[in-house]
């Protein structure tokens, strides 16, 4: 006997419930940053993430872009590259990678 299962996502749905989550997110991170002093902006954008990093350090025209890098596999590295690894190389802003 065969099965047969299809799950199906309502995209706008899916969207705004990643959006709410991320300012979710965001909002407790700023605070943390704002009670240590520093001055936050935060921005959520949709697209492919290293490419959206870029255009958003060159809009804000920044001195230096900070990423962290958590590492996958090295195969996975070397067939997919990281968004990191690839805002390092693409980047014209200076970007410094935390491990």
């Amino acid at each position: 006997m065969r099965k047969n299962s299809l799950n199906l996502i309502d995209e706008k749905n899916f969207i705004q419930d990643c959006t709410n989550s991320s300012e979710s997110k965001l909002a407790q991170l700023v605070k943390s940053f704002q009670s240590a002093g520093l001055k936050t902006k935060t921005l959520i954008r949709l697209g492919e993430p290293f490419s959206e990093i870029i255009k958003v350090a060159e809009e804000v025209d920044a001195s230096l872009v900070v990423l962290g890098h958590r590492g996958h596999s090295l195969a996975e590295e070397i067939l997919l590259g990281s968004t990191a690894e690839k805002v390092a190389r693409k980047c014209k802003r200076p970007v410094l990678l935390i491990r």
